[in-house]
């Protein structure tokens, strides 16, 4: 089942999957792909960056109902 991206960064986009590949002649220049359905969500660098936003999102909700 297709997931907004807005609910959920790290679940493709095309078919929910969470399970996602590095494919390319090296991991620094590789693409993530899918590995369910092969759909690309972009270069690792972007990846990581979706990761990283996602991780701060949470930390500043975690931060917030501590207080």
């Amino acid at each position: 089942m297709p997931r907004s991206k807005d609910n959920n960064l790290l679940q493709c986009r095309e078919c929910g999957s969470r399970n996602f590949a590095i494919h390319g002649p090296t991991i620094r220049n590789g693409i993530v792909q899918c590995a369910e359905c092969r759909a690309v969500v972009g270069s690792l660098d972007e990846f990581m960056s979706i990761v990283e936003a996602h991780f701060q999102k949470l930390e500043r909700g975690r931060r917030k109902h501590l207080h």
